[in-house]
């Protein structure tokens, strides 16, 4: 049994890591658990010092100090160095014991002559266990003496020890495809082209936590960002080549599926798969029928559509073509009756011409001075009249002439009104056959599609079935060989997903691991030193 220094109740004897929360000595300068550096602790008064006590209390063992494969790592060693431990060990105990103080107490008190003789006894009794004890307990008293001398700083200055510091994060190399084979099945090289080797990404270690410092802090949050920015991209990557994996891994299960099927496994654990499987394709078959159908049907309408329009078409260009002769028998009827009716608008415009030319020849007569005078004016009045007679019986004919006219061109204008009849319903004939046709088809197509998305999911509901069946075969393991071939490259592929499914998870946890604290100081330097470059252009600018 050894004597330490106890502290009193007062002061804490362990502080919690404010990163991953594990319990640490008070003294310890880096978290045993996650070996970040632990922040300084505040200052205590230095009352307290005076409050201290010496006690017995039982040195705590190796495996109750040190952690266990510490412990047993350090056993070995110790064991070898006997001599030399037993040596030390009162040494390092006198040392940790006078470390453990925390404020020691004025030089010439009382207090420290009590301390310094207590100190002395406790050394001179170490000594003499150490003389007395054999190698067994010198290999303990070295452990529990480098265990204690870990619990605080001065001990870990006294002996040497080592810091510990946080192992940085190594980088990842390549692992190659690891295929998972199983007993029973032939383990045949992998097959060109089938599961790509996988590749670590090539991404940057996460920075150690800064020191103290906002220029350390802008160097965390520039190699933090980084390094977050490298794994989400990377992350991404390895989910989309997963989500490659689990495609081509889909499609294995259905080609054994379908192998199992033409195989004609029929064991009792495939049975529900393979009547649902029977009953899947049954409707597809008949859904294949029914589309057959349609198709035949919707040819039959195209058919009797493409006759029937013919035959409208040729009846509207035949009332067409009626029409158009019968509106070129109605224009030379008319135009006979414009030419008839110019004429006699001539001969009427002559003979008024005439008759006014004899009345002015009248007129003159009374006016005349001689008699003769009058005599030729009355005789050039009745030649213009006479004139004017004789161009009477024209004009007549003319008029029966334009009379004679008027009967055909009524027929012609009731041929052409029932001709234009006719070609409306040829066209209204035309359009409602093309309507019904129309109709026709948009249902045998609604049909045909309605078809068509059964016999889909029909389809696809033998697929799932076969990915069922094929999982339930390669659960199984039916010893076959045409299925030793499928069993190993569905092994490559669940080995490639789990492979990338695990780098996925510990490069998310690593994207997550940050200061947080330190990466907001870093950013907020960041933004000082931008902020204050540019005043410095603007005052340079307005300087300049």
């Amino acid at each position: 049994m050894g004597k330490r220094v106890v502290h009193n109740s007062d002061e804490p004897r362990m502080r919690f890591c404010p990163f991953c929360s594990a319990e640490n000595e008070v003294q310890a300068g880096h978290c045993e658990a996650c070996a970040r550096r632990l922040p300084p602790l505040p200052r205590r008064p230095q009352a307290g010092a005076a409050q201290e006590v010496t006690a017995s209390e039982p040195v705590p063992t190796p495996a109750a100090v040190a952690p266990a494969p510490a412990a047993a790592a350090a056993a070995p060693a110790a064991a070898a160095a006997a001599p030399a431990a037993a040596a030390a060990a009162p040494a390092a105990a006198a040392a940790a014991e006078s470390a453990a103080v925390d404020t020691p107490a004025a030089p010439g008190s009382a207090a420290a002559a009590a301390y310094e003789a207590a100190s002395a006894a406790e050394a001179e009794a170490e000594a003499e266990s150490a003389e007395a004890a054999n190698a067994e307990a010198s290999v303990e008293a070295a452990a529990t003496a480098v265990a204690v001398a870990e619990l605080t700083e001065a001990d870990a200055a006294s002996v040497s020890a080592p810091t510990p510091t946080r192992t940085p994060t190594p980088t990842p190399t390549p692992a190659p495809a690891v295929p998972v084979h199983v007993s029973g099945i032939g383990a045949s090289p992998m097959l060109a082209g089938e599961a790509r080797p996988f590749r670590s990404p090539n991404v940057a270690p996460l920075p150690e936590l800064p020191h103290p410092g906002l220029l350390n802090a802008v160097h965390y949050a520039l190699a933090t960002t980084l390094a977050r920015w490298q794994r989400r991209t990377a992350i991404k990557s390895l989910t989309g080549d997963i989500e490659d994996q689990q495609a081509a891994l889909d499609e294995l299960l259905v080609s054994l599926g379908r192998r199992s099927r033409e195989l004609n496994l029929r064991e009792p654990f495939f049975a529900t798969e393979n009547a649902a499987l029977d009953e899947a394709e049954k409707r597809r078959d008949a859904l294949e029928s029914e589309r057959a159908v349609l198709r035949d049907r919707q040819a039959l309408e195209q058919q009797s559509f493409a006759e029937l329009e013919a035959e409208r078409q040729s009846q509207v260009s035949a009332a067409e073509a009626a029409l158009e002769r019968g509106r070129g028998e109605y224009a030379s009827f008319d135009a006979q009756r414009r030419s008839l009716r110019d004429k006699r608008k001539a001969i009427e415009r002559q003979q008024k011409e005439l008759g006014k030319s004899a009345s002015q020849r009248e007129e003159q007569v009374t006016r005349a001075a001689t008699e003769e005078a009058r005599s030729d004016l009355r005789r050039a009045a009745a030649e213009f009249r006479e004139e004017a007679e004789g161009l009477e019986p024209e004009r007549e004919e003319l008029d029966h002439r334009l009379a004679d006219l008027e009967r055909p061109l009524a027929q012609a204008t009731a041929k052409i009104e029932q001709l234009e009849s006719d070609l409306e319903a040829a066209r209204r004939g035309l359009n409602e056959t093309r309507d019904a046709h129309r109709q026709q088809r948009a249902d045998l197509d609604a049909e045909l599609a309605r078809k068509s998305r059964e016999e889909a999911q029909a389809e696809a509901e033998i697929l799932r079935r076969l990915s069922s069946l094929g999982t339930l075969v390669n659960l199984h393991r039916v010893s076959r060989p045409e299925l030793s071939d499928l069993y190993e490259r569905i092994d490559q592929r669940r080995g490639a997903i789990g492979v990338r499914t695990s780098e996925v998870e510990r490069l998310s946890v690593e994207r997550d691991s940050y200061d947080r604290g330190a990466l907001m100081r870093g950013v907020a330097g960041i933004g000082i030193a931008a902020t204050s470059f540019l005043l410095l252009v603007v005052l340079l600018a307005a300087l300049l």
